[in-house]
């Protein structure tokens, strides 16, 4: 959620106070619109209250994420049979987030949170329906009433801390690395471009991915040219080169937003653990 102001916000002015006329701290400044006239925007203070009393006492900020990615609603009711200014749009998911594993779909429409209300026909509401799960305990039993082709439905899921890596590693023994799906949230800590791939957790020493170069946080594209969509579609391709003998497979791989190609040779094996 955000302060609307017309206070001029400039380059330095961000993590500085928002002052009302009485001399009290009401937000923190964060962001300018640059073009409109003098339009800004400050955290509010309350925001900044619980933060900070959770990082004095915690050293972090815990938050819920259940992997839902929402869009306004604008000009969509009619296409998706909602009401105007009722529910919040689905508009991607997380890969095995608590949204996806509970059967969620892009282009579902969140109707309740718990039996209370939820909708953002515009941008600005948004924010709101993010504070109402975040705020949530992480672990935190959720039941969402959707619509999906004009039909209700109740689905209920469990709530997991925000920014937390999500999903589990698969161990390529036989290339020596580790591998995961890319979520949302990995894509924002890592800077990524997009989700497409799967991102490498582990690389075993002296192994042949190691030897051929690959890094922790390097994410695989495709093997021998043809491209991966995601974890499901590695593992099959992985399990289905080790039935073959095949020696040596390429990879194409992005490090740091640049494209380079890695050759596993499976003559070159190691005996040392993983490292991270």
């Amino acid at each position: 959620m955000w302060i609307q102001t017309d206070a001029a916000i400039n380059f330095g002015n961000s993590g500085g106070p928002l002052i009302d006329l009485n001399g009290r701290v009401i937000g923190i400044n964060s962001r300018a619109t640059f073009g409109a006239n003098n339009l800004g925007f400050a955290i509010p203070i309350n925001v900044v209250k619980h933060a900070t009393q959770a990082i004095l006492k915690d050293g972090h900020v815990t938050r819920s994420w259940i992997g839902v990615t929402a869009q306004a609603l604008q000009e969509l009711e009619n296409y998706f049979g909602t009401d105007r200014n009722r529910g919040v749009l689905i508009s991607s998911l997380d890969p095995g987030s608590p949204a996806a594993e509970a059967g969620l779909m892009a282009g579902d429409i969140i109707l309740e949170v718990d039996g209370r209300p939820v909708s953002a026909r515009f941008v600005e509401e948004l924010p709101a329906f993010y504070n109402a799960i975040a705020s949530l305990p992480p672990g935190t039993p959720v039941t969402l009433k959707v619509m999906r082709n004009e039909q209700e439905r109740l689905v209920d899921l469990v709530t997991r801390p925000l920014g937390q890596l999500q999903g589990e590693d698969f161990e390529c023994s036989e290339w020596g690395l580790t591998v995961r799906d890319i979520t949302r949230q990995m894509q924002i800590a890592n800077q990524l471009r997009d989700s497409i791939g799967v991102f490498v957790t582990g690389v075993k020493r002296v192994g042949p991915a190691d030897m051929s170069g690959l890094n922790q946080g390097d994410v695989i594209q495709s093997i021998n040219r043809e491209p991966l969509d995601n974890l499901e579609a590695f593992k099959n391709r992985y399990e289905a080169l080790r039935g073959t003998g095949t020696q040596k497979i390429m990879l194409t791989v992005r490090r740091n937003g640049a494209t380079r190609f890695a050759v596993i040779n499976l003559e070159q094996r190691g005996e040392e653990q993983p490292h991270e």
